[in-house]
């Protein structure tokens, strides 16, 4: 299993002692590999017996790596997160045996600069066992291990894969070593003591924002457009000149599943983190759902505590919902603070703080207009534009009070937000053998009850969606703007200053806006990927297979906008 020219492997330490060329010592090599691919290892060993002469020395060690279960572990202990924002041409996320890449050369960076003392002028070679080295490599290590040492070289790419646009940035140092550009692959280079020491510290602030080790490497040379400043000229890399001193194995035995195995999902709660000042709450059957995915990534972006109530369950109809939620508030003490939003139709755009700071202001606001210092905090519900799923119960908590806006009198039951104990006392006559009741109704009519006759915990919708913005309907009330170099979601609602809410609602035909806005949303979009949820490919036109469009209208009309519809299909091509 090789890295991506990447992944992981358990790790042989080969030494290799020159006995021949000028007596120059060859670097101790580690050699990363599976423990459970003992084939590789052995056509491995039988690789380097051919090309190294017989007069070299040879002493093995097998030290094993880490895999996918070690990956798995790390993840599950909260040793390790994934960057939830990677992703890799049409495949979003990490795999496990990219995490067991990453882990496997941590580890080895921390043995080898233990080992050289970190020091800058002894070397170490890290080879995967898909390597091929060249004819030549005995003899042409030692010449690029002495242009190292002249030039003070700590690492060095023996094999690299390149962009080619790049490659007229190289500068040539002398015949064996020319200056290091954004390179990938991990398949063979070497590292000094020092550097070893560098790429451990440096990789031990990413352990809870990983990527694949190959892409986080040119980060930490310096030669990424992604590099922070302080890692410029923190190592001084070089690469190989000509012929590269190892190429990847092809054909029989090469085939790996570090690119292609199961995907790295980061630990979820299993229980509800009572020191957290806010927790918040959803409810998704299908942690592989895009929707989960994203509202995973915004929480993990913004700093958010999430549980998953329906994690591992059987979604039966929308009251699973309310049944798994009064279930898991069971055993969570009653001032917990609790933010409860849809599974697969909502993103968050604001960390814990500034949801405090609202739902704050929002309580005293009630309790200023109700004149009642020491009342219940009420529960917060979203409010949006239409009516579901009954008339008739919306007209009786609308009709019944003047506490909610004109544009959004209606209540929504997929975001609220409130005291664990008073959310508990509202979901008290939920039945558990009607899974398929509806969830909205459930809380409709516990604020009709609340309005017509005071009874039971406050509800409040937020009309003026300082927390929740609910989209359908909405359409043209709300922009998105670059706000400190990334995207926010504003709403106007009427208001001289637009509004920043603290969570996007898509629900109903609004889920396909909301997938379109989450392209942009905070830690959604970058420079270097661009949107990295949907794929940018080129694709030849050639490829594609026509295409017929049926259009059926009876006369074209007056209004502007449907004739240049129709214009617009005429003139396609």
């Amino acid at each position: 299993m090789s890295c991506p020219r990447r992944a992981v492997s358990a790790l042989v330490v080969l030494r290799l002692f020159a006995i021949s060329f000028a007596q120059q010592e060859i670097p101790r090599a580690h050699v990363v590999n599976l423990e459970d691919r003992p084939e590789r290892r052995e056509a491995f060993i039988r690789r380097v017996q051919d090309v190294v002469p017989s007069d070299v020395e040879f002493d093995y060690s097998f030290l094993r790596a880490s895999n996918a279960s070690d990956a798995q572990e790390a993840i599950d202990s909260g040793t390790v997160r994934v960057d939830p924002t990677w992703r890799s041409g049409s495949r979003w996320g990490m795999t496990l045996g990219e995490v067991g890449c990453f882990l496997s050369h941590h580890r080895l960076w921390r043995k080898i600069a233990a080992e050289l003392d970190a020091r800058p002028d002894k070397y170490a070679i890290v080879l995967e066992d898909d390597a091929v080295l060249s004819d030549d490599f005995a003899e042409r290590i030692v010449d690029v291990v002495s242009s190292s040492t002249r030039h003070g070289a700590e690492f060095v790419y023996l094999a690299y894969r390149f962009s080619g646009a790049l490659e007229n940035d190289r500068v040539v140092v002398d015949n064996q070593l020319q200056s290091c550009v954004f390179n990938w692959w991990l398949l063979a280079y070497m590292i000094s003591g020092s550097a070893a020491a560098t790429l451990a510290s440096y990789s031990e602030e990413y352990l809870h924002s990983l990527t694949p080790a190959d892409e986080l490497l040119p980060d930490f040379l310096g030669t990424s457009n992604r590099s922070q400043e302080k890692y410029f000229n923190s190592v001084n890399c070089f690469a190989v000149r000509g012929e590269h001193l190892a190429t990847p194995l092809k054909g029989p035995g090469s085939s790996s599943s570090t690119e292609t195995g199961a995907l790295a999902t980061n630990s979820e709660l299993e229980k509800l983190d009572g020191d957290a000042d806010l927790i918040v709450l959803t409810a998704a059957t299908d942690p592989e759902h895009f929707g989960y995915q994203s509202l995973k990534r915004s929480a993990t972006y913004f700093g958010h505590s999430l549980l998953n109530v329906l994690r591992g369950k059987k979604w039966e109809g929308y009251n699973t919902k309310l049944i798994w939620t009064r279930k898991v508030l069971e055993s969570v003490d009653s001032n917990q603070l609790i933010l409860f939003v849809d599974g697969y139709d909502t993103m968050l755009q604001s960390g814990p703080d500034d949801i405090l700071r609202s739902y704050n202001e929002m309580v005293e606001k009630f309790r200023s207009k109700w004149n009642c210092e020491d009342c219940v905090e009420p529960v917060f519900f979203g409010a949006e534009h239409l009516c579901w799923p009954s008339k008739t119960v919306c007209e009786q908590y609308v009709n019944g009070t003047s506490e909610y806006s004109a544009d959004n009198p209606y209540l929504n039951s997929g975001t609220y937000i409130g005291r664990a104990g008073s959310i508990r006392a509202i979901l008290e006559d939920v039945d558990p053998e009607k899974p398929d009741d509806d969830d909205q109704l459930y809380y409709s009519l516990k604020l009709v009850a609340f309005v017509e006759k005071g009874t039971g915990v406050p509800i409040v919708l937020d009309s003026d969606q300082r927390l929740f913005y609910a989209l359908l309907g909405r359409s043209s009330d709300w922009t998105i703007s670059e706000k400190s170099l990334d995207y926010w979601l504003y709403h106007s609602n009427n208001k001289d200053t637009p509004t920043l809410p603290a969570v996007l609602h898509g629900q109903g035909p609004a889920k396909h806006t909301l997938i379109g806005i989450t392209n942009y949303l905070p830690g959604a979009y970058s420079d270097f990927y661009g949107t990295k949820q949907h794929i940018h490919k080129v694709v030849d036109a050639d490829s594609f297979h026509p295409l017929v469009v049926g259009l059926f209208y009876t006369e074209l009309t007056s209004d502007k906008h449907e004739r240049d519809f129709i214009s617009g299909i005429k003139a396609l091509d």
